[in-house]
């Protein structure tokens, strides 16, 4: 079995933050959010020492949505705090998540395309345990 070791009120708000940002796309049309966790196994960088890859354990956690995507020229500053592309809006919601996914030693990827929605995966390290040792 595998556990992510976390803050579970930081967890929450990655959630919130996330599926928050997801709805804002899908303002303008009815549109789809999806959210999913599910476990996988990913290479990890080569070690400097050694210099071998090592495929570690993960927890994922995808949210997707149909919504308005993000165009090229400004998936860089995404995660930019105060950054923002809504009339209303403070930009720190994707900028939080991102610290919050830092703090957890996990990583985010984003895969969108404008006009055809987005879709931010958040990748945890986590380590095999007994089943109900779970945190």
């Amino acid at each position: 079995m595998r556990a992510l070791q976390g803050d579970r009120n930081q967890l929450r708000q990655l959630i919130g933050n996330l599926y928050l940002n997801a709805l804002e796309a899908n303002d303008q049309a009815p549109g789809r959010i999806v959210i999913s966790t599910y476990c996988q196994d990913s290479r990890r960088d080569a070690d400097p020492l050694s210099g071998k890859s090592q495929i570690c354990q993960c927890v994922c956690l995808s949210v997707t949505d149909t919504g308005c995507g993000i165009e090229e020229s400004i998936r860089p500053r995404i995660f930019d705090p105060f950054f923002t592309t809504k009339f209303v809006g403070r930009g720190l919601g994707l900028s939080a998540a991102e610290g919050i996914i830092r703090a957890h030693n996990g990583i985010i990827r984003v895969d969108s395309e404008a006009g055809k929605g987005s879709t931010f995966t958040c990748l945890f390290t986590v380590e095999a345990t007994e089943a109900g040792n779970r945190a």
